[in-house]
């Protein structure tokens, strides 16, 4: 049937209008795995730096200098550890004086393969507070190295 322009607007049913697109839940989806993977990346770089790989289990270095760097690195970290030993033995031997107890020795801890006598040696460095450490200990041997050649 056909409509004229002068019948009534009410029997004519228009379209509904559409709600508006609401972008708040793909914004929290795209949002929440942009925080996933970032919070995987992270992870695994923040994993890594706290419990940082063997050195035999890092790629081999492509040239000496990143090799000599590598190996530098892990001999800083021993002598820390080293001077922390020691300085931690130091402050339980302290309390120990206090309490007139028996002290630690450094040798007590580090009597893997030494002698008696290496063992005396050890004690001896630490307790006339000298580097305990690799480096100290090399730097002791070429200075009674140079005592010797002195005397002959």
């Amino acid at each position: 049937m056909a409509h004229s322009l002068f019948d009534p607007i009410e029997d004519i049913k228009l379209p509904e209008e559409k709600p508006k697109r609401s972008w708040k839940w793909l914004l929290m989806t795209v949002g929440a795995v942009v925080l996933a993977a970032g919070l995987g990346i992270g992870g695994y770089f923040g994993y890594y730096a706290m419990f940082p790989k063997k050195l035999t289990e890092r790629p081999i270095p492509r040239n000496m200098e990143q090799l000599l760097v590598e190996l530098k690195s892990a001999r800083d970290q021993i002598d820390s550890q080293t001077r922390d030993v020691y300085g931690r033995i130091q402050q339980f031997n302290k309390t120990m004086e206090v309490l007139h107890r028996k002290p630690v020795s450094f040798s007590q801890v580090f009597t893997q393969g030494l002698s008696a006598e290496e063992e005396q040696a050890l004690d001896d460095l630490v307790r006339n507070e000298k580097d305990p450490s690799y480096r100290g200990i090399l730097g002791q041997v070429v200075e009674d190295m140079k005592k010797i050649r002195d005397l002959t």
